[in-house]
């Protein structure tokens, strides 16, 4: 009998610590700090109505051979099941997801979401996502949730040929998405971008971009698609797109499947330096892109096929305003493709009129954007203002420096004051890294390069941050 009741209660005490800790209510939710953490919520289908936050930097150490070394990590969510609770990344990264798995619809780190609650404050680094249709490395399919602050850097999402919505954050949207970026290799899909699949009726999307200047290993452009509408940002819209903007290396259209296009008739697939297809009920406002060539490859001719590729969109039947492309990098000078029924709202311009302010008419370069070639000696763009975004780079301390700035590997710190956190932003304002123990040195080596910034947090309360720039 004593052996009974002390298993009994070992069981008890199992159950009770799930995760590393909480409930999974909003007030206390389950915490994240471990793969193993990961792996618990990604095939514990009755959790995935369950609140949860992130208390620490994951990274999974992986190859292609082991897949996330037995991790087993599966999408958080599925066609018939979707995650339907919340989690907060609190600024915190997952290094090295691995989801292969080409043949399967939704595949993301979360399948498919249709929640009120939100996904936030989370980074994904060097991801590998293989999938079907409805593909991202964040989300496969969102459907109703909330997604803010979110972003990925480096890795691929990938898949067979033909299949419709991926992206490289998210596959397809019905939710809104805002202060979220991607800089991604995203190939061999239709309807697919670097930034988002599809946005469909009632999704927003607002102050996010795709930047992305390195393809993975082995591919030749950022954003390859395989079929109809591919765009650096967003392959198909049919929801509002608000203060977004993509900046890539080439993009690419190449190959198509006969089962899009009708034999004997004209038939058209799409490729723009923004947005492959604008229709139905799409808006665009106040968004650039600057890519490098927009070109295709197999002209579809077999099956009647007729490419049409324009500097911001390939295809737009309805509405895009006080928006612009970089004619120079693109060497295209039509705002749409020739079977656009509205070819007006973007506007052609220069690389040295996409640097200038005044350019952007209408804009807010007071709380939203920013041109400041001394600041951000690396991106001669319009960007977010990091002010607007509740990152104060001003030194509010005025004893503490940083050295050498630029820097390629090890950032130094002097400081009289003692330092009781460290975190780095990227240009835009995302947290990418925190809680940062050492208070003299800070290693950047495996940060792409770029501006960033980084912030102090002082024993007396007080705050400082600066801008470093990772060579």
């Amino acid at each position: 009998m004593k052996k009974i009741i002390t298993y009994i209660f070992l069981m008890a005490s199992a159950l009770s610590f799930s995760y590393s800790g909480g409930n999974g209510t909003v007030a206390n939710p389950y915490l994240i700090s471990t793969p193993t953490d990961l792996v618990q919520l990604s095939t514990t289908t009755s959790d995935w109505d369950k609140h949860f936050k992130q208390t620490t930097d994951i990274i999974l150490d992986i190859t292609e051979d082991d897949q996330n070394n037995g991790y087993n990590i599966s999408p958080i969510g599925t066609e018939s099941t979707p995650f339907t609770g919340s989690y907060d990344g609190d600024g915190h990264t997952i290094a090295n997801l691995y989801i292969v798995q080409p043949l399967i619809h939704y595949q993301g780190l979360f399948g498919n979401v249709n929640t009120s609650y939100s996904i936030k404050k989370l980074g994904l680094l060097d991801p590998i996502i293989w999938g079907a249709a409805y593909v991202g490395s964040l989300i496969g399919n969102n459907q109703s949730g909330t997604i803010e602050e979110c972003y990925v850097t480096g890795g691929l999402v990938d898949g067979f040929s033909n299949e419709t919505a991926r992206g490289g954050l998210i596959g397809r949207n019905y939710g809104t998405i805002t202060n979220c970026h991607a800089s991604i290799t995203v190939a061999k899909g239709k309807n697919q971008g670097g930034f988002l699949g599809v946005n469909q009726a009632g999704g927003i999307v607002q102050n996010s971009y795709y930047y992305n200047l390195t393809p993975y290993t082995g591919y030749s452009e950022v954003v390859r698609g395989a079929s109809n509408n591919t765009g650096a940002f967003i392959g198909a819209n049919n929801g509002t797109i608000v203060k977004c903007y993509a900046v890539a290396s080439a993009i690419h259209l190449a190959g198509a499947a006969s089962s899009v296009l009708i034999p004997g008739t004209t038939n058209y697939v799409h490729i723009g330096g923004f947005v492959g297809n604008n229709s139905n009920s799409g808006t665009i406002a106040e968004c650039y892109a600057s890519t490098g060539t927009i070109t295709v490859t197999n002209a579809f001719s077999s099956y009647g096929g007729l490419t049409t590729k324009g500097g911001f969109a390939g295809y737009n039947t309805s509405t895009i305003s006080q928006s612009y492309w970089d004619t120079t990098t693109s060497g295209e000078t039509l705002m749409a493709g020739v079977d656009s029924s509205v070819t007006s709202g973007a506007t052609g311009k220069t690389t040295a009129q996409m640097q200038t302010q005044s350019t952007y008419t209408g804009w807010d370069f007071t709380n939203t954007w920013i041109i400041n070639n001394t600041i951000f000696p690396n991106i001669l763009y319009p960007v977010f203002n990091p002010s607007s975004l509740g990152i104060d780079d001003t030194e509010q301390d005025n004893n503490f420096t940083i050295y050498p700035n630029p820097t390629s590997s090890i950032l130094n710190i002097k400081t009289r004051k003692t330092i009781e956190n460290i975190s780095i932003y990227d240009f835009s304002g995302r947290k990418i890294k925190t809680n940062i123990s050492n208070e003299n040195k800070v290693d950047v080596t495996n940060l792409p390069s770029g501006i960033y910034i980084i912030q102090f947090t002082f024993d007396n309360g007080n705050e400082g941050s600066l801008r470093f720039i990772k060579i």
